[in-house]
């Protein structure tokens, strides 16, 4: 049966799961605002905001990932003789 600290583990990962997914989302907007209205901003500006939808899920999955490994949050097994 899972302790308390697999359901925290899950409920942490869901939650930063859901918040990139917002964040991403509101970022996708914004770009998608900007690119309907290019005077409004400069070129560097929309290019931040194009690499911005890309860089926020692809940070999502890399924090998912880090915290699932077992190497991240359990000690290695030393080496019995």
């Amino acid at each position: 049966m899972p302790g308390f600290g697999t359901f925290l583990f899950t409920a942490a990962a869901l939650g930063l799961t859901i918040l990139a997914c917002t964040i991403g989302w509101i970022a996708a907007s914004v770009a998608a605002t900007a690119a309907l209205s290019e005077t409004h901003l400069s070129r560097p500006r929309r290019t931040f905001w194009a690499a911005t939808i890309w860089l926020i899920p692809v940070l999502g999955v890399a924090t998912l990932w880090a915290l699932r490994n077992p190497t991240c949050h359990r000690p290695r097994e030393s080496a019995k003789p």
